[in-house]
């Protein structure tokens, strides 16, 4: 099955999950206008070439995003990762921390999980921008995701490190939108997906971290 499938699959089987307790503390719930589009995000990307794949039109109602992508990116090694790219709104009710988490949605797909690491998605080594990278195995096969969220250019990619960045906006009247990324490669070996994740990863990143 192609690797988008795959992802579309996991996706439309993702729960929505957020937080009543912002708003006890004084964050907003209100998402600033949203200027930019998943769409705009570059076919070229460093050494890698982007093919748009169909997004389900049903997918894509039920995820509840402002805007979505599935792409396959191709570089000239011959590596191919699959894209999905989606921006979200914060609710008027809650504010969704990981809309539609990997961690959730691949497992409800059939999929185990493997052991996962934080990788850097820019070059400062003290970064607190931190994708996570990990294994997925079904029916004898092993394929490597790598994900992230961002609000305002902050990457995370726990629960933990969503709350704390949101607190940061007590007081203000609007957040940022939700940024989500998600990567799935298939690769002879988790050091060669690592490499191959996080090429593409770096320079998908050097575009988000600027979004509003």
């Amino acid at each position: 099955m192609a690797l988008r499938f795959i992802i579309a699959a996991v996706v439309l089987l993702g729960i929505q999950f957020g937080v009543r307790w912002v708003q006890d503390r004084g964050v907003p719930t209100v998402t600033a206008p949203i200027d930019m589009k998943a769409e705009d995000l570059p076919k070229i990307l460093g050494d890698w070439k982007g093919e748009s794949d169909a997004l389900d039109e049903d997918l894509f109602n039920h995820i509840g995003a402002e805007s979505a992508i599935d792409r396959t990116y191709k570089d000239h090694r011959g590596r191919a990762v699959s894209l999905h790219l989606a921006i979200f709104k914060h609710s008027k009710d809650v504010v969704i921390e990981l809309p539609h988490c990997p961690e959730e949605c691949y497992p409800g797909s059939g999929w185990q999980l493997g052991e996962p690491k934080s990788v850097a998605l820019d070059d400062v080594a003290a970064t607190q921008n931190l994708a996570k990278f990990l294994p997925v195995e079904r029916q004898g096969q092993t394929d490597y995701i790598v994900y992230w969220y961002q609000v305002d250019g902050v990457a995370y990619s726990s629960r933990d490190r969503s709350r704390n960045l949101l607190l940061t906006y007590r007081g203000r009247p609007v957040l940022p939108p939700i940024v989500k990324v998600l990567l799935h490669t298939a690769a002879a070996s988790p050091d060669e997906a690592e490499k191959t994740l996080t090429s593409l990863a770096g320079e998908v990143y050097k575009w988000t971290k600027g979004f509003h």
